[in-house]
């Protein structure tokens, strides 16, 4: 095996079942649970927010929080909400559930971030509107602190949180030596890495190579002490699996 895929169960089967049809040996390493969080008090407000009379803009920040908004069946109040997508592939669960008629516009932040929402028209300018965040507990603030700037009236609703796996911590195993290259996708999962998982194998980290979907997850790892680091065009199996083959092509990983 030559790519450790470390991201939540679902997507870390994704990834390596896309990277195994490019011929690429890996192995899905599920180190986070995403667990859901009171949902009758978060959809209160939600629907709370959603009753504004002023302008409402709702920023979906991933998958999970796409999901979790398409399950609210609340679709009968979205008639007059914009909504701002980070990512392809959040926009695409919004556009599978067939929500896009109660929906004035959804726009898709590029590149998959919040810098890249934050570049949008809409979320440019001063802003006069309710902004909701749909996000997981913890992570950035840069995205709620920037909008309130602009003058926007902004809330922020945890709807998921991600927790490490116990099961995968009691029962991974793997030949250190087989791996080349790791592929993460948060900042909570290579702080798990270098905290639960390689504490007493730092340095041998630093010998890897990592993929990772942003240059902020970049950074972290820089300060960790890594140096060879490579920037995907975003979260999703594609941009991961993408990004991967082309540094097998290149010679940067062996395989």
């Amino acid at each position: 095996m030559t790519f450790l895929v470390a991201r939540p169960q679902q997507k870390a089967q994704q990834t390596s079942k896309l990277l195994a049809e490019k011929g690429l040996p890996a192995k899905a390493f599920p180190l986070i649970d995403i667990d859901e969080i009171d949902q009758k008090e978060n959809t209160g407000l939600l629907s709370k927010f959603l009753n504004a009379t002023a302008q409402k803009i709702l920023v979906v920040t991933s998958t999970y929080a796409a999901k979790w908004l398409t399950q609210q069946a609340l679709t009968t109040v979205l008639r007059h909400v914009d909504i701002v997508s980070i990512g392809a592939s959040t926009a695409n669960i919004i556009d599978n559930a067939e929500m896009n008629t109660y929906i004035e516009s959804m726009a898709v932040a590029k590149p998959e971030s919040s810098e890249g929402a934050l570049s949008l028209p809409i979320l440019t300018g001063k802003l006069n509107a309710h902004i909701c965040i749909l996000k997981g507990v913890g992570g950035r603030q840069l995205l709620a602190q920037q909008l309130q700037q602009r003058g926007a009236i902004v809330h922020s609703l945890d709807v998921y949180k991600r927790t490490v796996s116990q099961d995968v911590l009691r029962n991974y195993a793997f030949e250190q030596k087989q791996i080349k290259c790791i592929i993460a996708t948060s900042v909570e999962i290579i702080d798990a890495l270098y905290t639960q998982i390689f504490v007493q194998q730092q340095d041998w980290l630093k010998t890897l190579v990592w993929i990772v979907p942003s240059d902020r997850i970049k950074t972290q790892l820089q300060i960790n002490g890594i140096n060879t680091v490579y920037v995907s065009q975003g979260a999703s199996s594609k941009a991961l699996s993408e990004c991967a083959e082309k540094l097998v092509i290149t010679g940067v990983v062996n395989v």
